[in-house]
């Protein structure tokens, strides 16, 4: 399928699977999408598509991998604010500032290689763009941007250096553009850097020597030879890409410069297709639905609402972010519904009566509809905008009367309501100024309400505020249940004699508005294109001028009837230019693409790219894990398990998804016969584990399966259990977890994480059963008694075990502890008159002489999980941890979380 994705510069259509349809969720065949003008075209500058100062390239080539990777890791120290420069060192660029951590070294891109730096982070607040920038500060080298907060993100940065020198660059984490000084507030953990000696292969010679338009021979001029010579193939693809060069070498508003060729001579290399999700508002028609859907049926014309309703021939969206499509209603007025909800649920804020006087200000799309729907509740509307032309063109449809300046419309609204003020205020504006806020103030009424709908500044002044003891009200998104996951994500409706409007039946009440001819979307779109055309499209609305007011994609029908959603191929797509696959290592697959898999596993096994070979990702919504594909020379992209289960050059899983979705995905590759590595936990209930035992021994051959209880295999515990091998008698073993607190609507709280007992204590069960050597005979579990109300059973709690060679372990698991100040992990073990203390996995002591048997940077094993495994795998040995133990430490987590509840 066709998606679109934003770049810094524009927007680029990439090609990716469709998505997987998860629980309670449908998957829709779009029709329309709505561009969103002004959120969506934030985050991009035109003209940008290099480097300042970037000189153009004398020759047009590809670059390829052909060595096997070199990889590198370091910590980064923790961001605060930007331009706070407590701890940090700000760099300046015209209007921006730009800010990176101490921690972060100045790195060398060498040249005649390909490169990408993963970057991960934990990003609290703002939007935020992760960059390479010259280390003399001189020019971008490439960037990645996030919208939006994210409680685990990783950037991944795409470069090929060419021939003829080394490059300088340093790691910077940003505000998202120039002249945007909203603060960022993140958490820089570490970074991973990956690169390979390249290849070449220039372009086939030009059948002349060309000129540019001015007559000046060079690139330009050989390009549009080239073009020249390519024109009147048919849906030559050569000829597009040369056309995409000649606009960039042109310095055409927001060209990108084009992917490069690969060396098969193909003229497109998808691995530089990389960007965001963008739109958020579409309409079309189901043609999958998932388990437990019952609102919806295959052939339903629905819109669509959230992250998973962006640019693109197919959305997968949650049940309570679709709404039907009433008769009457079409696909173009359908796509709509989600800021039809937006205006919709600012309206309910501000509790509107029969003919109330309302003031909307702010005239862009969500405005005009805004007004439409004051109008329908029988009010009197006033609209301002800085914009005088569009309060002319809302002014009968949207509004009664308008004004385009401050004394106007004071003087307006003193007329219309006889000098006592508005008696509501809905501000649709977005403007990093507070000057909307404190102009509502001052035109709302004694106990008048102000209703913030658009993104503004929030810092009304107290006079007004104060005197007129206003009630001010936020508006959020499309009404009540958005940003609940379990409302979202899970599909569980608020029941509406508690809940009358949410999110859900905000989109439907709008809609059937619609339907009744009381609000008139249509006459609001200003333009229309085709998904192909949307990066001219983009092009256009970045450019100087005045924006258009809605803007509709269209995906012709016919282009995606061919597309078979049943069958697993549509789930799957192979993309050109990627690194070519060598005969020997093990072929490797990752399962979710989240911050831990992308920054963690899969460097680690790069490390050993003569073990290992990244052959593809599986991600269900795609972006994410797509762009992590394409950085690093991917070619195998998947939305669901089945396709890589069926090709039989996948040798080994690296599953990383939550942690309900482990059991079966890892019975399934084990009976598909792959190799499995599963991050802990192997399941998170007894009837998961119950049916992973049946599943096993039904195959008649199982391949290796390992679970990362990676803390074993870390040099502190390896050294330990070096000490303790001739030991006459059972130890004693006391681990102090200072884990933290994690927030109760955490995912790893609920049933996708099992909690902490479950998803993080197994580990510590593993290292009890890795150094005893012997199985548990008797568990004791007790929780905090009389527990805050914000802390859950498994949150805080001690467990005893007793082990079958009389060796005794405590945990004591805790999340009241401080976050600085005491060390997270702390295990202590007695035996035979000898004490031995590790503390953070940086420093293992033999207790008395105090002398360190081991010391360094934090290392809790997962290169050594991983590479012990590997190596199994290709010696054809057992894995490093039996199959038994592992069932044993599973079975073992969950006999203690029945104690603790």
């Amino acid at each position: 399928m066709k998606k679109l994705l934003g770049k810094s510069d524009g927007v680029l259509v990439a090609r990716m699977p469709v998505p997987s349809v998860g629980p309670r969720e449908v998957l829709v065949r779009v029709r329309y999408s709505l561009i969103s003008t002004g959120t969506e075209t934030a985050s991009m500058t035109p003209g940008t598509a290099g480097p300042s100062g970037e000189k153009k390239p004398s020759t047009l080539y590809a670059m390829r991998p052909n060595a096997l990777p070199a990889t590198s890791q370091w910590p980064l120290e923790t961001g605060s604010t930007i331009d706070e420069t407590g701890g940090r060192r700000v760099i300046r660029s015209g209007e921006a500032s730009y800010a990176y951590a101490v921690g972060s070294p100045v790195i060398t891109l060498s040249g005649d290689s390909r490169h990408v730096i993963t970057v991960r982070a934990r990003l609290h607040e703002g939007n935020v763009s992760c960059g390479l920038l010259a280390a003399d500060g001189s020019a971008w080298l490439a960037m990645q941007s996030f919208p939006y907060p994210m409680p685990e993100l990783a950037f991944s940065l795409y470069i090929d250096v060419p021939p003829g020198g080394d490059i300088k660059a340093r790691i910077v984490i940003s505000n998202n553009r120039p002249g945007v000084t909203q603060p960022s507030r993140f958490e820089a953990l570490d970074a991973t850097h990956v690169s390979w000696v390249a290849t070449r292969d220039a372009l086939p010679e030009p059948p002349a020597d060309g000129t540019d338009d001015d007559g000046a021979r060079g690139l330009k001029g050989t390009v549009k030879q080239l073009i020249q010579k390519w024109a009147g193939e048919k849906d030559s693809r050569t000829e597009k890409w040369l056309r995409e060069w000649y606009r960039y070498l042109s310095g055409k508003p927001g060209a990108a410069m084009p992917g490069l060729v690969p060396a098969e001579g193909l003229p497109v290399n998808e691995m530089s297709h990389q960007g965001w999700s963008l739109g958020y508002s579409c309409a079309g028609e189901v043609v999958a639905i998932g388990a437990g859907v019952k609102e919806f049926a295959v052939g339903d014309r629905v819109a669509c609402a959230g992250e998973g309703a962006s640019h693109g021939e197919f959305a997968c969206v949650p049940v309570n972010l679709a709404a039907k499509l009433p008769d009457g209603v079409d696909f173009r007025a359908g796509a709509s519904a989600t800021v039809g909800a937006i205006a919709m649920q600012g309206v309910r804020r501000a509790e509107l009566a029969l003919g109330e006087r309302v003031v909307v200000i702010g005239m862009g799309l969500i405005g005009q509809i805004t007004g439409q729907l004051c109008k329908a509740a029988g009010c009197r509307v006033i609209g301002f905008d800085l914009a005088a032309d569009r309060v002319q063109a809302a002014i009968g449809r949207a509004i009664d009367e308008g004004a385009a300046t401050d004394d106007a419309v004071h003087a307006l609204v003193r007329r219309l309501t006889d000098g006592h003020g508005a008696d509501a205020v809905i501000i649709t504006a977005a403007t990093k100024s507070d000057a909307p806020i404190n102009l509502a103030m001052k035109l709302a009424r004694r106990r008048g309400r102000v209703v913030i709908s658009g993104d503004v500044d929030i810092h009304p002044e107290r006079r007004d505020f104060y005197r007129k003891e206003i009630d001010l009200r936020m508006a959020t998104s499309y009404g009540p249940g958005r940003y609940d996951p379990a409302y979202e994500e899970e599909g569980r409706d608020y029941p509406l004699a508690y809940a009358r409007w949410t999110s859900k039946r905000n989109m439907e009440s709008y809609l059937e508005l619609i339907a009744a001819g009381k609000v008139d979307f249509l006459s609001l779109v200003e333009a229309e294109f085709t998904i192909d055309d949307a990066p001219s499209a983009y092009e256009k609305l970045l450019g100087a001028g005045r924006k258009p007011l809605a803007v509709l994609l269209h995906y012709p029908e016919e282009a995606t009837q061919a597309i078979d959603v049943r069958g697993s191929s549509s789930r799957s797509a192979e993309l050109v230019g990627g690194i070519p696959v060598r005969d020997g290592p093990i072929n490797f697959v990752l399962v979710g693409a989240g911050a831990f898999g992308q920054s963690m596993l899969v460097p680690k096994m790069l490390a050993h790219a003569d073990l290992f070979q990244f052959y593809g990702v599986v991600s269900r919504h795609g972006t994410q894990g797509s762009n992590f594909a394409r950085s690093l020379g991917v070619s195998r992209i998947a939305s669901e398990l089945t396709p890589f289960l069926e090709d039989p050059k996948v040798h080994m899983l690296v599953i990383a998804t939550r942690h309900h979705e482990h059991t079966g995905q890892a019975l399934a590759g084990l009976a598909a016969g792959k190799h499995v590595f599963v991050e802990k936990p192997l399941g998170i209930t007894w009837e998961q584990l119950h049916g992973f035992v049946e599943g096993y021994e039904k195959i008649a051959k199982p391949p290796s399966l390992l679970v990362g209880f990676n803390r074993r295999f870390s040099p502190a515990v390896a050294r330990l259990r070096a000490a303790l091998a001739g030991r006459r008698g059972p130890l004693m073993m006391n681990y102090r977890m200072n884990a933290g607190y994690v927030p109760l609507d955490s995912w790893l709280q609920g049933e996708h994480g099992g909690g902490r007992n479950i998803g993080e204590a197994c580990h510590m069960y593993d290292v009890f059963r890795g150094l005893a050597g012997a199985p548990v005979e008797h568990v004791h579990a007790q929780p905090l008694g009389h527990r805050p109300a914000d802390r859950l059973a498994n949150d805080n709690f001690i467990v005893t075990l007793r082990y079958a060679d009389g060796s005794v372990a405590t945990l004591t698991y805790t999340a009241l502890g401080p976050r600085e100040g005491l060390p997270k992990e702390r295990l202590e073990v007695f035996c035979d008159g000898q004490a031995y203390v590790m503390d953070d996995y940086v420093r293992l002591i033999k207790a008395g002489d105090g002398a360190p048997l081991w010391e360094g940077a934090v290392d809790k094993g997962h290169a050594e999980e991983l590479l012990q495994f590997g190596r199994a795998i290709a010696d054809g040995k057992p894995s490093p941890i039996s199959v038994e133990e592992i069932l044993e430490t599973t079975a073992l987590a969950l006999k203690i979380e029945e104690s603790l509840r």
